[in-house]
C-alpha cells in the first residue's frame, strides 16, 4: 500500500524538529496574514464583549445619580447666637457648609475649572484624554496619576468610596455620565464646590 506524504508539511515538520533540537524558536510561516487577521478580529470581538459584560456586572448595584443632590449631605452643624453670629461649628469628618452657586465668587468658579478641568463645559462627564494619559503614565512612568473630571470627582466623593480599583473607576464613569444627563453643568459645579 502506498502512503502519500505532503512534501510541504513534512519539510516544515523536519525544520521545526531541527529548530527544537538547536534551541531556536520554530518558524511560524504557517500563520498566514489571513489567519492573523481572523484571530485579531475574533480577539477584538471577544474583548469588546468582555468589556460590555464587565460594565453590566459593575452597574448592577450602583446608587442612583439623584442621591448626589440629596439634602442629607453631611454639612457642618453651626451654632448661632440670637444675632445670627457664629459661635461654634461642629463637624465629624468634613467641615462643609452648602453655598448656592449665585453666592460663590465668579473668580473661584473660574479658578476651579482652570485648575481641575479646563474642558468642564464641553465634556460629557468623562475625558478620553484623561484615561489615555493615565494609561500612558502607568505604562511609561510606572506611576498612578489622576484622570478624573470634576463630575467624576463629585461622584466619587459623594456616592462612592475613594478606593483605587478598576471596578470603582468603572462605576465612577457610569455614574458620571448619568449625572451629566440629569443635572446642568452649573448644578454639578455648585455641588462640587
Amino acid at each position: 500500500m502506498l502512503s502519500y506524504k505532503n512534501p510541504v508539511s513534512s519539510r516544515r515538520m523536519r525544520r521545526i524538529r531541527a529548530q527544537k533540537l538547536t534551541g531556536r524558536m520554530p518558524n511560524l510561516e504557517f500563520l498566514t496574514s489571513a489567519s492573523a487577521i481572523k484571530y485579531a478580529v475574533f480577539g477584538f470581538i471577544g474583548l469588546t464583549l468582555l468589556g460590555i459584560l464587565f460594565f453590566f456586572w459593575v452597574s448592577r448595584d450602583l446608587p442612583s445619580p439623584g442621591e448626589i443632590a440629596s439634602p442629607d449631605l453631611k454639612d457642618s452643624t453651626r451654632i448661632l447666637d440670637k444675632n445670627d453670629n457664629l459661635l461654634f461649628s461642629v463637624y465629624e469628618d468634613y467641615n462643609r457648609i452648602y453655598v448656592p452657586i449665585d453666592q460663590i465668587p465668579d473668580s473661584l468658579e473660574k479658578a476651579t475649572i482652570a485648575i481641575e478641568e479646563k474642558d468642564f463645559y464641553s465634556n460629557k462627564g468623562y475625558s478620553v484624554n484623561g484615561y489615555l494619559r493615565v494609561v500612558k503614565d502607568v505604562i511609561i512612568h510606572q506611576r498612578l496619576t489622576g484622570g478624573s473630571t470634576i463630575t467624576q470627582q463629585l461622584v466619587k466623593n459623594v456616592l462612592l468610596s475613594s478606593e483605587r480599583s478598576v471596578t470603582r473607576k468603572a462605576k465612577e464613569l457610569i455614574l458620571a455620565v448619568q449625572v451629566e444627563k440629569r443635572f446642568t453643568k452649573d448644578e454639578i459645579l455648585e455641588m462640587y464646590l
